[in-house]
C-alpha cells in the first residue's frame, strides 16, 4: 500500500505542477501562491471523490456487494449504501427520458439511435442514461477515462455529466435536423 500512496502522491504533485507549473518557485517567495495550492488541492480532492463515487456506480453495476464496497473503504454495508446509492439525474424542469436499462453492448448504438431523432445525453448511472429532446441530431462517444480526450473537445464534444470509470461520455449536435418521429418507447 505504501508504494501505492507513493505514487498517488507522485501523481498529485505532477497534477499540481501541470495546472500551475510556476507554482514551486513562487511557493518560497509569494504568499497568494499557498492559496493557489488550496485552490488546487481542493479541485483534485472534489475530483477524487467524483471518482470514488463514479467507480462504486460501475463496482455495483458489475454485481459488486455494499458490503465489499464498505470493505473496502473502512466503513459499513449501510454507511456505503447511504453515500453512495443516490443516483444522478438532469435537470427536473427539462422534459427528460430516462433510457432504461442499457449496458455496455447496447447504450452506444441505442444512444445514437436516439440521437437521429433529437434526443442528447445529458446524465447517465448504472444502467441509464437521461436524455433531452432538441430540434437537431446528435452523436455520441464513450471514451476510456484513462484516454486523452483534448482532442475530443476541440472538435466540439461536449462531454456529459463526470467521469465513470473506466467511460467518459460526450455528445455533439450535427447540425442536421432531427428525424421526425421519436425513438422513444410510449
Amino acid at each position: 500500500m505504501t508504494d501505492t500512496r507513493a505514487s498517488i502522491r507522485d501523481g498529485i504533485a505532477e497534477i499540481v505542477k501541470t495546472v500551475d507549473p510556476d507554482i514551486d518557485r513562487r511557493l518560497a517567495t509569494d504568499r497568494s501562491a499557498f492559496l493557489q495550492l488550496i485552490a488546487i488541492a481542493a479541485e483534485i480532492d472534489s475530483e477524487a471523490g467524483e471518482t470514488v463515487r463514479n467507480a462504486t456506480s460501475s463496482a455495483r453495476a458489475a454485481g459488486v456487494s455494499w458490503e465489499q464496497i464498505g470493505d473496502v473503504l473502512h466503513i459499513s454495508r449501510q454507511a456505503a449504501q447511504q453515500r453512495f446509492g443516490q443516483t444522478p439525474s438532469a435537470a427536473p424542469e427539462e422534459e427528460v427520458w430516462r433510457m432504461t436499462p442499457v449496458t455496455a453492448f447496447d447504450e452506444m448504438e441505442r444512444l445514437n439511435e436516439a440521437g437521429r431523432h433529437g434526443w442528447h445525453s445529458v446524465a447517465f448511472g448504472t444502467l441509464y442514461h437521461d436524455l433531452v429532446p432538441s430540434n437537431q441530431q446528435w452523436e455520441h462517444r464513450r471514451v476510456s477515462v484513462f484516454a486523452s480526450r483534448q482532442s475530443l473537445e476541440a472538435d466540439g464534444w461536449q462531454r456529459i455529466g463526470s467521469m465513470w470509470i473506466p467511460w467518459a461520455y460526450y455528445a455533439r449536435a450535427t447540425a442536421r435536423p432531427a428525424i421526425p418521429g421519436s425513438a422513444k418507447p410510449d
